[in-house]
């Protein structure tokens, strides 16, 4: 919730103050809504073939069937089209779900496996849609790159503006990526819930140092 609100603001409401485009300002909740429905589709169709007597509706909301394209509207580039949008939807449920067995049976992130499909197969039609933004190394590899290398803290900060620039993360061009506090504070309130392990994520991070 805290990246989606402000994934709203800085990717919906600071680009409809410069565009005064109105689908600007909805583009965000759009994208996600439309994620969503799409993945809830697939497997609405799914279970209709292959369980005709049970209600489809019911078998695919309890699958959690929306989830793969909440998140991968999430990950995507704000700016790619629509119709790329949905086949990745598809493909994620699909390949990266349905094939494997359904719920709780996938052995990949249904959201990355169509992430991976839609950079791989997409990329220059996405790129072709980004306007006044310039592609980048991520933060965290530019930090790994310096402490490789020897080299000062302040490189990285500095290549972004300024800590405050790299903290709100004003160059942003998705969802999932639109805030670092916001990031932490939804990371925070799924520790403190209890719903995820810390150690995973920690792992992973000071796995990109180290590789």
């Amino acid at each position: 919730i805290p990246l989606f609100l402000s994934g709203i603001y800085k990717l919906g409401y600071l680009k409809f103050i410069n565009s005064k485009n109105i689908y600007d300002l909805f583009k965000p909740i759009i994208f996600i809504l439309l994620g969503g429905l799409i993945s809830y589709s697939v497997e609405v169709v799914y279970f209709y073939i292959k369980h005709r007597k049970e209600n489809p509706f019911i078998n695919s909301f309890n699958s959690f069937s929306f989830i793969p394209g909440v998140i991968l509207s999430m990950i995507i580039p704000i700016y790619t089209p629509l119709w790329i949008l949905i086949i990745g939807c598809v493909i994620s449920n699909f390949i990266g779900k349905i094939i494997f067995g359904g719920f709780g049976k996938n052995i990949f992130n249904p959201a990355l496996v169509g992430y991976i499909f839609i950079i791989s197969g997409y990329y220059s039609n996405i790129n072709n849609n980004i306007n006044d933004i310039v592609s980048s190394i991520t933060p965290l590899n530019q930090l790994q790159k310096i402490l490789q290398n020897n080299f000062k803290i302040e490189e990285v900060i500095n290549s972004y503006g300024g800590l405050i620039n790299l903290i709100l993360n004003k160059n942003s061009i998705s969802i999932a990526e639109s805030s670092v506090v916001a990031l932490i504070i939804g990371f925070m309130y799924l520790c403190i819930k209890k719903v995820i392990d810390y150690k995973i994520p920690v792992i992973y991070l000071l796995s990109s140092f180290i590789f």
